[in-house]
């Protein structure tokens, strides 16, 4: 781990000195060469091909769908609003860096976590539903009946089924809203 400027960090995980813990430094983030999410009718995430990524709770699965749709970095309290419900308090902050410490524990360096905001590395290799979808609405260099086969092979329900369950009534709402998209 290299520590600056009062922040610890170990790979792209950052503490304060306050909320640093020696245990944090024992956690092995697994390798994944590349990964697999489907964001419509059932969540689903897979490692290699073959791995199913059974995410510890369903806020964490939430956080974690919500930055792979996002495709951007997310402010920390952007994230504490969505998923607490409350201000960025101190102790909900360090919650959140809980959480997302846990998540890296299961999608490794598919997380990066800066002291302000948190994103899915589109870097690394990998395929998401929503982006092929996307793209292929995009495409002009294929036939109608094509694209139809092929939309209909990725879209196949709602977006984030289940997922409305988890904490923060703004997640909730955002929900709500991107379905209503995908509906129109």
């Amino acid at each position: 781990y290299t520590c600056r400027q009062g922040w610890c960090c170990w790979g792209n995980i950052s503490f304060t000195g306050a909320q640093f813990r020696h245990k944090d430094l024992l956690q092995v983030v697994p390798f994944i060469s590349m990964i697999t999410i489907n964001l419509f009718k059932t969540p689903h995430t897979s490692a290699d091909d073959r791995t199913t990524i059974d995410f510890s709770s369903p806020q964490i699965e939430a956080i974690f769908y919500y930055l792979v749709y996002s495709r951007r970095p997310i402010r920390h309290t952007e994230l504490t609003s969505l998923f607490w419900q409350l201000d960025p308090q101190p102790a909900i902050l360090a919650e959140l860096q809980a959480t997302l410490a846990a998540l890296q524990q299961q999608v490794g360096d598919y997380l990066i976590i800066t002291p302000e905001s948190s994103a899915f590395n589109r870097g690394l290799e990998h395929w998401v539903d929503l982006y092929e979808l996307e793209s292929l609405l995009g495409d002009h260099t294929i036939s109608e009946q094509q694209k139809l086969e092929e939309l209909r092979r990725l879209y196949r329900g709602e977006l984030l089924p289940g997922l409305e369950r988890t904490h923060g009534i703004e997640f909730r709402a955002w929900l709500y809203q991107q379905r209503q998209q995908f509906n129109a």
